[in-house]
């Protein structure tokens, strides 16, 4: 009997942690080590399990913070999206934290480059002016 109160200890203890070892960034826009010709209209992060958003930044190159009005979430989701002011161009850092349904936590980052300051909405009042022609 004790062993087998053991095994279903061990059993319940590996499959919460497991659990937990697969909540993670599924993707992202922008995606990891992308090169955008253009601003990026939205920052957004899907996770593989719900989560609480507790910190989500983006930084430049030269570790300036770009302000999004970002603030933590209180209810759990896979998918969290933020609208962003246009960027100029060079290299940023989005660093996330999140509160797992278990409480844990958990961080992260992803990088992306801008080349052209413009953002990508102009680019399609472009492309849709120069159709009407």
């Amino acid at each position: 009997m004790k062993t087998l109160l053991s095994t279903f200890l061990l059993t319940a203890l590996f499959l919460s942690t497991s659990s937990y070892a697969h909540t993670s960034l599924k993707t992202s826009m922008p995606k990891n080590n992308a090169m955008l010709m253009s601003s990026p209209p939205q920052l957004s992060v899907v996770f593989t399990e719900p989560v609480r958003l507790a910190k989500l930044t983006l930084n430049s190159q030269n570790g300036e913070p770009v302000d999004f009005n970002f603030s933590p979430s209180m209810e759990s989701s896979t998918f969290f999206n933020y609208d962003l002011p246009t960027l100029s161009p060079g290299n940023y850092t989005a660093q996330w934290m999140l509160l797992g349904e278990d409480g844990h936590k958990m961080d992260g980052s992803f990088d992306f480059m801008v080349h052209g300051s413009k953002s990508m909405q102009d680019d399609k009042k472009v492309h849709s002016q120069h159709k009407d022609h």
